[in-house]
């Protein structure tokens, strides 16, 4: 399995109980805040990985958890980001484009190159193909190993 989790469908993860959250503590990763703060951050890093989700959607919810882990493991890589947006906030930078939550969009050299709606699993494969480009050995390693 790999370190951000390996979840097939939605039934296979957590129960919402356990991943519940209050509404100001949603996701423990670092949120998007306008559209100047995602082109700053695009500048900045690689790599951006954006989780856009709603606090009422149940398998936004059940997914935070593994979201904030792999935003953890890539804490300590400088070319690779990991941050969310709320769907239901006004300065959503990408609400004009996304009709389902939660949906993973990867900047990948200053470019929208990838969206996932709702597959965690091609999200940790697409990780594990940049580590393997971006990161050293021993990062990609870490992450693999779980």
């Amino acid at each position: 399995m790999s370190k951000a989790g390996n979840y097939k469908t939605y039934g296979d993860l957590p129960s919402l109980e356990a991943v519940k959250r209050p509404k100001d503590n949603f996701m423990r990763v670092e949120l998007l805040q306008n559209m100047d703060h995602l082109k700053a951050l695009v500048q900045q890093h690689q790599v951006l990985i954006s989780m856009v989700s709603g606090e009422w959607c149940v398998p936004c919810q059940k997914l935070a958890p593994n979201y904030e882990q792999l935003a953890e493991n890539m804490k300590d890589i400088s070319q690779i980001k990991c941050v969310y947006e709320n769907i239901d906030d006004e300065n959503c930078c990408h609400k004009s484009i996304v009709t389902n939550v939660p949906t993973f969009l990867v900047y990948i050299d200053g470019k929208l190159s990838k969206t996932f709606v709702g597959e965690f699993d091609k999200l940790t494969e697409l990780v594990n193909k940049i580590l393997e480009r971006y990161a050293s050995t021993s990062k990609s390693q870490i992450f693999k190993t779980y």
